[in-house]
């Protein structure tokens, strides 16, 4: 009869001879990284042609009226965001002919799109990049290939941890 040591002796020493046996889940990829298998059309789709980076935060006009916010339209594609309480908490994709498009969600610490503010009196005045560390962005991938990112400052999202850093 086994008993418990010698089971447990075997089970490791099995993980051992195969070295290639995955334990756990792969680590996620920003999209645009690697062999650029990680984006929202599967293998092969998500590097796109190119990339398209918006600043979200003027395009959501004002983040205080809770509701869907039209953001803006991408050929037959109509890209808008539900706000709840100041927070930007879900976005959406939509396609004329074939429906809701597959939404990532990414954070880094680069400014990609331009997040100013109209001050009284002179030209815009861009936000310091003290106060906003961590810049958000939603992201699809088009018919073509190229990639929609809509990057919003930290105070306009909230953080639940699925967000993937990306690295341009």
């Amino acid at each position: 009869m086994i008993n418990r040591r010698t089971m447990l002796t075997l089970l490791a020493s099995s993980a051992l001879a195969l070295p290639g046996a995955a334990l756990a889940n792969a680590p996620r990829v920003p999209p645009g990284q690697a062999n650029k298998d990680n984006g929202p059309g599967g293998p092969g789709g998500g590097g796109g042609k190119e990339k398209h980076h918006k600043d979200g935060k003027s395009l959501v006009g004002n983040i205080k009226a809770n509701g869907n916010h039209k953001l803006d339209k991408v050929g037959k594609i109509d890209v808008s965001a539900d706000v709840n309480g100041g927070k930007v908490t879900g976005f959406h994709a939509k396609h004329a002919d074939k429906g809701d498009l597959n939404v990532g969600k990414v954070k880094s610490t680069t400014k990609f799109a331009l997040l100013e503010r109209p001050v009284p009196g002179s030209s815009l005045v861009q936000d310091a990049a003290v106060l906003t560390v961590w810049y958000y962005a939603y992201w699809f991938t088009d018919e073509f290939g190229n990639d929609y990112y809509y990057w919003f400052p930290v105070d306009y999202i909230v953080d639940d941890g699925s967000w993937v850093i990306y690295y341009a």
